[in-house]
């Protein structure tokens, strides 16, 4: 039995297909091996918000390939708009 990517994610009953095909755009262990090839780590914000590097990088690569508002994001991925807002920077921050 194969482990979800994101459990918490993908067990939302709101889970919207856009995001599905984000995930399914990559086999896990590709994704996987794209987090650690970037070398990212959990992300710790100033406010404290943890969010572990895939996802963090799953919010930045759907804000990337659809700019939604940060509200309509916050549906999908359970976290409020400041904390997604962060998050998005934060890694932006990292690329740059």
């Amino acid at each position: 039995m194969q482990k979800l990517l994101f459990p918490k994610l993908l067990a939302k009953p709101f889970m919207n297909v856009t995001v599905v095909l984000l995930c399914k755009r990559f086999q896990q262990n590709h994704f996987e091996r794209l987090v650690a090839a970037l070398q990212l780590e959990t992300y710790i914000c100033h406010q404290r918000t943890v969010c572990p590097a895939a996802e963090a990088l799953l919010i930045l690569l759907r804000r990337l390939a659809y700019p939604n508002r940060w509200c309509e994001l916050a549906k999908l991925f359970g976290r409020a708009e400041p904390e997604l807002s962060m998050i998005f920077n934060e890694v932006c921050i990292m690329f740059n």
